[in-house]
């Protein structure tokens, strides 16, 4: 029996701490992938997602999220909003209540995180970490260091379009994506470079294929 697809989608624009800047991107950033990404003509992707949530409210979902699957299952795990770094340099994902001088209070720890998707049983899984210090982070999928919108905007641009689909054969893998943002991405903001991870991947994942309107196309 086929994998089914998931994704939960995590923005956070306010905090409570004003240390933390309020930002513009995270809603727009979720809205529009949760558009594409569960266009059944696109990716088909069941989507969830969570906005301006509480660290335990964020810790419960994503908990979740990751239990009762199946090996086959493809899951996309995605977060926009603030990324600090704690007294050991480990990356803390910033939610509404979250305190910039003590993350590990109450931040979403990159270690827990890993421990979730370790404990998966889905072998198919995805991470997009849109926030700062998304490098100190090593598994995941282009993750993004400033606060333009271009790594989302040419995500989502080249699921919907097709362009993503570099080889032309009507699906659009996760190295085809990586490919396709990068080349744009380095064009439009030449000292920002998205980075590619992955861990115990076996094969290719594929999370869209063109629309109907592309397949085929030259």
């Amino acid at each position: 029996m086929p994998g089914i697809k998931a994704a939960l989608l995590v923005g956070t624009a306010a905090y409570s701490d004003p240390k933390f800047q309020r930002l513009r991107a995270p809603v727009h950033d979720v809205e529009a992938l949760a558009r594409v990404l569960s266009d059944p003509a696109i990716g088909g992707f069941d989507v969830k997602t969570l906005i301006d949530q509480s660290s335990w409210i964020v810790s419960d979902r994503i908990a979740e999220f990751f239990v009762d699957r199946n090996r086959d299952d493809l899951l996309l795990l995605y977060f926009s909003c603030h990324g600090v770094k704690d007294e050991s340099g480990r990356l803390h994902l910033a939610a509404t209540n979250t305190r910039y001088d003590l993350p590990s209070a109450n931040g979403i720890s990159s270690s827990w995180v890993d421990e979730r998707m370790d404990r998966s049983r889905s072998q198919r899984i995805v991470l997009m970490l849109d926030c700062c210090y998304s490098g100190a982070y090593t598994r995941g999928v282009v993750p993004r260091a400033d606060s333009s919108a271009h790594v989302v905007e040419d995500f989502e641009g080249g699921l919907e379009t097709g362009e993503a689909d570099l080889d032309r054969d009507g699906w659009i893998t996760i190295n085809e994506l990586y490919d396709y943002v990068y080349d744009h991405v380095r064009t439009a903001i030449p000292h920002q470079t998205p980075t590619l991870s992955t861990y115990g991947l076996k094969g290719e994942l594929v999370p869209g294929e063109e629309p109907p309107a592309r397949a085929g196309g030259g």
